[in-house]
């Protein structure tokens, strides 16, 4: 920072990568801290239009649970996930871990979340893994967690990759192993995860 200046974008990067790692440990008011922190200089130093400016906006999106877009009116989807539709189950799930469109409510959240995880829809299977990796709606295991990540993973999903990742980094589940963590946070970030 005393080299590049506090808003060189360089110096922003590890701010953004602590909010990660706090929204991961679940202390999201730090988190928004440095995502905000982040993206404001972001914004100031590279301008609204750079992909370092958007992906640091997603990220404080997604913090103060502005992020989710459910695409038709919520009794429209609602009525499908009750018709056994996977992506309207998953979409129903995210608004009600989010608190967008529903009241927030992770038990509710995960009973639509493992109805689409059962189908086999992986962004489905990826966030009921992450469910039971924070605690959210159920109790927190590590078994249950890497089971529906790993088959996430198993169909490309490119943030189960980084939610793997994550899980090798810190020995969750499996074998502290930084090198087998890098590996999958590579493969995330090849198919365009902006946050790996």
């Amino acid at each position: 920072e005393r080299v590049l200046g506090a808003e060189h974008p360089d110096t922003l990067e590890p701010g953004y990568f602590l909010a990660l790692c706090l929204e991961d440990m679940k202390r999201t008011k730090e988190a928004t801290t440095y995502a905000r922190r982040a993206y404001a200089g972001r914004l100031k130093a590279l301008g609204k239009d750079d992909p370092l400016t958007k992906k640091s906006r997603r990220q404080l999106d997604r913090l103060s649970g502005t992020s989710m877009d459910l695409t038709d009116p919520l009794e429209d989807t609602l009525a499908k996930a009750e018709a056994g539709d996977a992506k309207a189950q998953f979409l129903t799930g995210m608004a009600s871990l989010k608190g967008k469109g529903a009241a927030k409510d992770a038990g509710e959240a995960v009973k639509w979340l493992q109805k689409s995880a059962d189908q086999g829809y992986k962004e489905a299977q990826a966030t009921l893994g992450l469910c039971y990796y924070k605690g959210d709606g159920v109790a927190r295991d590590a078994t249950k967690a890497l089971s529906w990540i790993r088959l996430a993973v198993e169909q490309g999903e490119h943030n189960a990759q980084r939610f793997l990742a994550q899980f090798y980094f810190e020995g969750f589940g499996v074998a502290q192993d930084t090198a087998e963590g890098m590996s999958w946070l590579r493969k995330s970030a090849e198919q365009g995860n902006d946050d790996a």
